[in-house]
């Protein structure tokens, strides 16, 4: 593991203080594949979550495999008497006791966890006014691998978002798994891109 989190220069000003506390799932290549539940002050919850992000870590093996593993990690954002002089972060890690029932992944995992892709069709009115582009969408994948709860984060609009959720509807996925071994649900990005050439 490397970096450590900084002081946010707004926090030490403000003389903000606390310990902030989240779950990390680490992948199988070692590294840091979600972040999720850390709550306190903003300021100092944005500087643990952008420091955990960065985190690299030996793959878990077992059975000569590595595995994605979950774990709880720890940041101490303590102010000295001179709040100045405050510049790296006291940090943890330790083993995840409560697990959340959905994991956030990244555009880059969740890549690798398309196993089935329907191709969507391209709307006459998009097409006819030469519209392309890609659609990101925000997609949670269940334990049985099927799409659902699917929202647009954003599009080029004539109705290549309502495309895309349709077919993107027909994936089929890999699920993620827990460190108990059994499937968990998980939110994704899902990009689904529109070009006439």
């Amino acid at each position: 593991m490397s970096s450590t989190a900084i002081y946010p220069p707004a926090a030490k000003e403000q003389k903000i203080q606390g310990q902030i506390v989240g779950t990390i799932l680490v992948s199988e290549t070692g590294d840091v594949a979600g972040v999720y539940g850390f709550k306190g002050d903003p300021l100092l919850v944005e500087a643990a979550e952008d420091a955990a992000k960065k985190w690299k870590f030996k793959p878990v093996m077992k059975d000569g495999q590595p595995l994605p593993v979950f774990a709880t990690a720890t940041f101490n954002f303590v102010l000295p008497d001179d709040p100045q002089d405050a510049k790296d972060v006291a940090t943890g890690i330790g083993p995840a006791k409560r697990l959340p029932q959905r994991i956030r992944v990244s555009n880059g995992i969740s890549r690798g966890m398309v196993l089935r892709k329907v191709n969507p069709s391209y709307p006459e009115k998009a097409r006819k006014a030469g519209i392309q582009g890609t659609v990101v969408l925000q997609v949670t994948i269940t334990t049985d691998g099927r799409a659902v709860n699917i929202s647009v984060v954003k599009g080029p609009g004539l109705g290549l978002e309502e495309k895309a959720i349709e077919a993107v509807k027909g994936w089929k996925f890999k699920a993620a798994v827990g460190p108990s071994g059994k499937p968990v649900a998980t939110i994704v990005p899902i990009e689904v891109t529109f070009r006439l050439y």
